[in-house]
C-alpha cells in the first residue's frame, strides 16, 4: 500500500512539472509572438510617413479679432441666389406664413472660418465680384405651435427670404429648412446662412447671405396627420 502510495504521489509530481513545462513553453511561445507583432508595428509606423490634418490658420483682423480659417476652404458661388425647389400650383396656394425672422445659435469663437468667393456681384448685400470674403455658416431656427400630429412641408417661392439645407458641396444649395425637433407641443425647423464677417482686407463686414436673419419667411404647407 505504502509503495502504490509512493508511486502515485511521483506520477502526480511528474505530471504536474509535465504540465508547467507545456504552459510554460506556450507562455514563451506568446510573449515571442507578441514581441515579434510589436517590432512589426514599430518597423511599419518607422517606414511610413503619418498623415496629419492641417491645423486652422489663426489670423488678426483690422478690429483686432482672431478668426480661425481652414486652410485651402475657398468656396465659389455661380450664383447670386440659392436654388429654389420646383412647388406645384396647388401647393403654393395652400401654403400659409407661420413665422418670421429666426433665432441663431451662440456660434464658439474656435469656430472655424472658410473664404467665400462669389463670381457675381450682389449689389444689395455689398458683394463684390471675384473678392474673397471670410465667412461661416451660422444656424438659424424657428418655433412653431405644432405637435406630432401635424407635418410641416417647407414652400420656399422666394430665394430671398430663406437659407438653405445643410448639404454639401455648398455652391450646389437649394433654398429650404428642415425639422429639428418636435414635441408635445411645438416643432422647430432650421436652415443655415452664409455669414460674411470680413472682406478682403480684413475689414468687419456683418453681412449674411442670401438673407438676413430677420428677413427669413417661414411657409408652410400644413398637414394633419390624425
Amino acid at each position: 500500500m505504502y509503495e502504490r502510495k509512493k508511486r502515485l504521489n511521483g506520477w502526480l509530481h511528474m505530471k504536474k512539472n509535465t504540465i508547467f513545462a507545456e504552459n510554460n513553453s506556450w507562455t514563451m511561445k506568446f510573449l515571442s509572438c507578441l514581441i515579434l507583432m510589436l517590432l512589426f508595428t514599430t518597423s511599419c509606423d518607422n517606414g511610413v510617413k503619418r498623415e496629419e490634418k492641417p491645423q486652422a490658420l489663426c489670423i488678426d483682423m483690422q478690429n483686432g479679432e482672431k478668426i480661425y480659417l481652414s486652410p485651402d476652404s475657398v468656396v465659389q458661388f455661380e450664383r447670386t441666389t440659392f436654388l429654389v425647389p420646383k412647388v406645384s400650383d396647388e401647393e403654393k396656394a395652400n401654403a400659409v406664413i407661420l413665422g418670421y425672422g429666426g433665432k441663431l445659435l451662440p456660434v464658439k469663437p474656435t469656430k472655424t472660418w472658410f473664404l467665400a468667393e462669389f463670381l457675381q456681384p450682389i449689389p444689395q448685400l455689398g458683394i463684390e465680384a471675384h473678392k474673397k470674403y471670410y465667412a461661416q455658416l451660422r444656424h438659424c431656427c424657428q418655433t412653431f405651435p405644432f405637435n406630432f400630429d401635424y407635418i410641416l412641408n417647407p414652400v420656399i417661392d422666394t430665394p430671398y427670404h430663406m437659407g438653405f439645407a445643410p448639404e454639401y458641396p455648398l455652391h450646389n444649395m437649394y433654398s429650404s429648412n428642415r425639422v429639428c425637433s418636435i414635441t408635445s407641443s411645438s416643432t422647430t425647423h432650421y436652415c443655415y446662412l452664409i455669414y460674411l464677417g470680413f472682406d478682403e482686407q480684413k475689414r468687419k463686414m456683418d453681412t449674411y447671405f442670401p438673407c438676413h436673419p430677420n428677413s427669413l419667411i417661414w411657409k408652410f404647407n400644413v398637414k394633419h396627420i390624425n
